[in-house]
């Protein structure tokens, strides 16, 4: 699809190209001769002209190589902080690539140009201010014996990594119960919690809870204040 540029030389009259041998309308005197785009091999012809006379025409074959393709996969889901894997890939062998990403919001990492590895190992960072999932595309061309294939497009869906957002409860009377709500920033799709066996507490330890709210009543057994630990697994 790209032009070719063809330049004559060798003689100090004007040039004619031709896509025919013999007789036929000239297509051009310019010298270079820029094609139009072509997408099959072609063949021209070009004579010069020095004092009226014409020389015979010389033929030029024009090589169409074919344009390479991006083949490997077009989208990832990764979670912030979890470094990329992805190889590229085409459909000519000996093909290379360039590629690109431009700064992101919601990204922290700022944008990288002019990069031609033919594989992508960025750690992208997730600090979208919502926890939500950012989408990040890279650019990638490829070239086989200097000829750029279409632009290919990576997406990349980077999940923010969650984290508990409900407050610290507060103290609680002895036989009460907490009635703690479980909130989190970001994509959580299960969790569970626990609670160890903790000295002065008479309740006996939990594990694999999957409630949002806590609502156990935990017994003191003693007159001092004790402090009962909950782990969140997600």
């Amino acid at each position: 699809g790209q032009s070719a540029i063809l330049t004559a030389s060798g003689s100090t009259g004007t040039y004619t190209w031709y896509n025919v041998p013999v007789g036929g309308t000239p297509i051009s005197q310019n010298n270079p001769f820029p094609t139009t785009p072509l997408t099959i091999n072609r063949i021209y012809y070009v004579e010069t002209k020095v004092n009226d006379c014409t020389s015979a025409r010389t033929k030029v074959d024009v090589v169409v190589m074919p344009s390479p393709s991006v083949t490997s996969g077009n989208s990832d889901v990764v979670c912030s902080g979890t470094a990329l894997n992805y190889t590229m890939t085409a459909d000519q062998p000996g093909t290379t690539f360039s590629w690109d990403r431009p700064a992101v919001p919601g990204i922290s990492n700022p944008a990288v140009t002019g990069q031609t590895t033919s594989s992508i190992t960025e750690t992208l960072i997730n600090n979208d201010p919502n926890g939500a999932a950012v989408n990040v595309t890279y650019n990638i061309t490829p070239y086989s014996n200097g000829c750029p294939g279409h632009v290919f497009n990576y997406t990349v869906t980077v999940n923010a990594l969650p984290t508990v957002t409900s407050l610290p409860p507060g103290p609680v009377c002895n036989g009460t119960g907490t009635n703690y709500q479980i909130q989190f920033r970001g994509q959580v799709t299960s969790f569970n919690w626990s609670r160890a066996a903790v000295d002065g507490i008479s309740n006996v330890a939990v594990t694999g809870q999957a409630a949002s709210t806590i609502k156990e009543v935990l017994y003191n057994t003693t007159t001092d204040p004790i402090e009962v630990t909950y782990m969140f697994n997600f």
